[in-house]
């Protein structure tokens, strides 16, 4: 998808609508919910379906990066299922009550124009003390004004809906309860105090707005019964005066049309403004990243080729070659560093079953083991930190590249796997049942075609950060996620000849380049040096710096990759890389690692502190919590290195329908 230009998704995207809203006008040339209108509760979801529009914008901006065959047809039969059962009865029906009433927009406009004022000034003052690239630039700032315009039709929509007395009371408990759920996530006042003195409107506010329906239900019954129309709202001596009252009232006819129309009308300009956000946020992340100088670029990269690995005489030695040269953003308050000071501060619990009567050393935190019938991870490493703000989690400002060159201070932990010792370990390990398969393929696969380059060393990077800490604004206030302890994670695939591949861990999963598209430091020698943009906080890893991207939750959960990365860019959930200083370990911290040994043989959890936090505009609402990440070697990408990069879910380079996913040995014709 990536070699398609964004013009042509658009267009693609027109054509799918357009065949849509052909098919909808062919198989909707009736009302056919004009009857089911009339009973309470299905005119409820009459009124309130328009507001599934955006929605359906939405699924549709999904479908971006699913491919062009997929594109198309999705588009079509969303926009086939938005006219035939939204937009087209919605037509008819006002097409039914006859043209609008000119007196009637004069009666209300006053009001109205009072309501768009206060939601305008409101929205004007919550965002006074922000810029535009502060809330994430165009495409947040569409997404924001289209979840305001979709607040303003629900708000038309309900008002239509108040053509009696009780479905006015409808309506205000439906509001409410909207009311309610803007103020849990600090969007609106109140929030506290709803939920530490009046937490029973929880159940109140959608349970009263049921009764209405119900009575209005039971009235239209009583009405039937004694021969009189249910749903006629006129004074006859059939039913008592008191029933007439209630069930009478309400908005006329006319206001009732006017305020349907309105909302239909606010609610497609939500859609199309949603779409537009999307594409507009497809635009700006199709753009390169910018390179670290003039020299470093693939060109150069594949010019100058590095000495074969089996030249270097020793696995430290090759993994001095090869140590790749990290860049962090200029706000970035953590590097990687040695473990031992975070665990020599940190507090050990888990099922501890003889206490030592002191405190133990690093090495015994370390050495434990989990007890019988109980697997790892079982423990936790805690230096109970709740927040980046503190002392405790070791934030402090660092120099920028132009001031001292490369930052040497820290530390990197190497772990050098080779394939004749790994698939003699495998063997062993599943003998014991330890682990799945890790098949390493027979050869590499490029892009314009497959070659024999078998894979024959990895080289496994692994950065230890004492915090981690991410934070933006969004349109509900401002997003953190926060926990003690983060390894990250690069990977360099070598062959007895050459380098073939970097792989950039990035939260759940990551991404992976052909060596001949990696970007290469010119800093030092040898061109074998890769460049890896470490991302502001979170400290993920990818290929380019100043490159606008947002993280693939929908990959992370198993969904199709990329069905939510265009609106989590629009929504500023992202992830900011720039080339603001350079981080390089000194020959000295560059440490040979193995399971069988410290750290990578701790049994747990590097922090036992792990939240998301929304800070609303009047609310602080905590979203999910949970623990820091596990020890390297019980992690997917030490087990199991091949299938966690090449065939689970880390974004892959496109690749001709017709060519054998590289490496992957579930799809290899070798296999």
């Amino acid at each position: 998808m990536a070699a398609i230009s964004t013009p042509l998704i658009v267009l693609l995207g027109l054509a799918g609508v357009a065949l849509g809203a052909l098919g909808a006008y062919l198989l909707a040339r009736r009302d056919v919910s004009r009857a089911a209108a009339a009973i309470p509760f299905v005119s409820l979801l009459v009124t309130l379906r328009p507001l599934l529009l955006p929605l359906l914008a939405a699924v549709l901006v999904g479908l971006f990066h699913l491919g062009v065959l997929v594109l198309l047809a999705g588009a079509a039969l969303v926009t086939l299922l938005a006219g035939w059962l939204l937009v087209v009865p919605e037509v008819s029906r006002l097409r039914a009550v006859g043209a609008w009433d000119l007196r009637v927009l004069r009666r209300h406009g006053l009001w109205l124009a009072s309501v768009v004022a206060v939601l305008t000034a409101a929205g004007v003052q919550l965002a006074s003390d922000r810029s535009l690239d502060s809330i994430g630039g165009v495409a947040s700032a569409l997404l924001i004004l289209a979840l305001a315009l979709w607040l303003l039709a629900f708000f038309l929509r309900l008002v239509s809906h108040c053509s009696s007395w009780l479905r006015a009371g409808v309506a205000i408990f439906v509001a409410l309860t909207l009311y309610r759920l803007a103020a849990a996530i600090g969007l609106v006042p109140g929030g506290d105090l709803i939920s530490d003195h009046l937490s029973f409107l929880d159940w109140l506010l959608p349970l009263a707005a049921a009764g209405f329906i119900l009575l209005e239900a039971g009235l239209d019954s009583f009405a039937a019964k004694r021969g009189e129309d249910p749903h006629g709202r006129e004074q006859t001596e059939r039913l008592p005066s008191f029933v007439h009252r209630i069930r009478g009232g309400g908005l006329n006819p006319a206001s009732v049309q006017l305020f349907q129309g309105l909302g239909l009308g606010v609610a497609l300009t939500a859609a199309a403004i949603l779409l537009l956000a999307g594409w507009v946020g497809l635009a700006q992340t199709d753009q390169p990243g910018k390179r670290l100088s003039t020299d470093t670029t693939t060109e150069a990269a594949a010019a100058a080729t590095p000495p074969p690995p089996s030249t270097y005489s020793s696995d430290q030695a090759l993994a001095a070659a090869y140590s790749p040269v990290l860049a962090l953003t200029r706000a970035e308050r953590w590097s990687p560093i040695p473990y031992g000071g975070y665990v020599d501060g940190a507090v050990l619990s888990g099922p501890l079953t003889t206490p030592l009567g002191r405190a133990p050393s690093i090495a015994e935190k370390l050495g434990v083991s989990c007890p019988h019938l109980s697997s790892a991870p079982c423990f936790r490493l805690s230096i109970r930190c709740p927040t980046g703000t503190q002392a405790c989690s070791g934030a402090e400002p660092h120099p920028t590249r132009s001031d001292e060159g490369l930052y040497r201070e820290g530390a990197a932990y190497v772990r050098v796997v080779r394939r004749g010792a790994e698939e003699q370990l495998e063997e062993r390990r599943n003998t014991e049942r330890v682990r799945k398969s890790d098949r390493w393929p027979p050869q590499v696969f490029r892009p314009e075609g497959p070659y024999a380059k078998p894979l024959s060393i990895l080289l496994q990077y692994w950065y230890f950060y004492r915090y981690d800490e991410w934070e933006t604004h969004v349109f509900a206030g401002k997003l953190v996620q926060r926990h003690e302890g983060d390894w990250e994670a690069v990977t360099v695939g070598l062959s007895d000849t050459e380098p073939l591949f970097v792989a950039y861990s990035a939260h759940c999963a990551g991404t992976w380049v052909p060596w001949e598209e990696a970007e290469i430091s010119d800093r030092l020698g040898g061109r074998t040096h890769p460049v890896i943009a470490v991302a502001e906080g979170s400290h993920a890893n990818y290929p380019r710096a100043d490159q606008k991207r947002s993280p693939d939750w929908a990959g992370c959960q198993g969904a199709p990759r990329g069905t939510t990365t265009l609106l989590s860019y629009a929504s500023n959930i992202r992830d900011k890389t720039e080339y603001g200083w350079e981080w390089y370990p000194e020959e000295g911290d560059l440490h040979l690692v193995s399971e069988n040994e410290p750290p990578m043989n701790f049994p747990g959890y590097w922090g036992a502190s792990e939240d998301t936090t929304l800070y609303g505009f009047f609310k602080t609402t905590r979203l999910g919590e949970g623990h820091g990440p596990e020890t390297p070697s019980e992690q997917p990408l030490w087990r199991t290195p091949v299938t966690k990069i090449f065939c689970g879910n880390y974004s892959q380079p496109a690749l001709p329908p017709s060519l054998p996913h590289p490496y992957c040995p579930k799809s290899s014709s070798k296999e």
